[in-house]
C-alpha cells in the first residue's frame, strides 16, 4: 500500500473537471435563453402586388409565368396579403389549396415535414380545401377572424373562430412585418 496522496488529487481534478463543465454548460445554456431570438424572414412584393413575409426556412415557388396563373407553391410559414386591385392568388401546400380573394390577409401555417397545416384569415375571403385524394372534398368558406386546420393522416379538416387574443396576436404579426392590417 502507498501513501501517496497522488489518487485523491487526481479524483480532485476529476472532480473540478466535472464541475467546471457542469458550470460552464448552464451558463451558456442561460445566455442562449436570455438571447432576444432573431427571427429570418423574407419579405417579398410579388409582380400583380401582393406582399409575402415567408418566415425561417420556408420556402416560396410561383408557378412558370406568374401571375399567368396566379398560382405559388409553398411549404414553411407565411403572412399573405392580397391587395385590392388584384385576381386573386391560389396557393397550394401539401395539404391545402388556397383560393385567395383580393383584398385578404392571411397566415399559412404549412410545413411538409408535419401531419398538419392551418391557414388563418385577419381579412378577407379564403376557400380551403384539401389538396389530396379525399371522401370529404368540401372546402371550408372562410371570412375575417376564421382558422381552418387540416389533417391527412385522420383526414380531417375543420373551421373555427380565432379567439380574440389570437386574433388580436395575428394583426399584430402582420404589424411586426409592416403589413397593412386594415382591408
Amino acid at each position: 500500500m502507498s501513501d501517496s496522496p497522488l489518487p485523491s488529487v487526481r479524483n480532485a481534478s476529476k472532480r473540478f473537471g466535472y464541475v467546471a463543465l457542469i458550470v460552464t454548460v448552464t451558463v451558456g445554456f442561460t445566455i442562449w435563453l436570455l438571447l432576444p431570438v432573431q427571427s429570418n424572414f423574407q419579405k417579398r412584393l410579388l409582380a400583380e402586388g401582393t406582399t409575402i413575409v415567408s418566415l425561417s426556412g420556408s420556402k416560396l415557388e410561383p408557378a412558370p409565368g406568374f401571375p399567368h396563373p396566379p398560382l405559388i407553391h409553398i411549404d414553411g410559414e407565411f403572412l399573405i396579403a392580397v391587395p385590392e386591385h388584384s385576381v386573386g392568388l391560389t396557393i397550394e401546400s401539401r395539404l391545402f389549396k388556397l383560393n385567395v380573394d383580393a383584398k385578404t390577409a392571411l397566415r399559412i401555417v404549412a410545413h411538409s415535414r408535419q401531419a398538419g397545416e392551418q391557414v388563418q384569415v385577419l381579412y378577407g375571403h379564403v376557400t380551403a380545401a384539401k389538396n389530396y385524394g379525399s371522401a370529404n372534398t368540401a372546402p371550408d368558406q372562410l371570412g375575417a377572424g376564421e382558422i381552418s386546420m387540416v389533417n391527412q393522416s385522420i383526414d380531417l379538416m375543420e373551421k373555427e373562430t380565432l379567439k380574440s387574443g389570437e386574433l388580436h396576436a395575428l394583426r399584430e404579426a402582420f404589424q411586426e412585418y409592416g403589413i397593412e392590417t386594415a382591408p
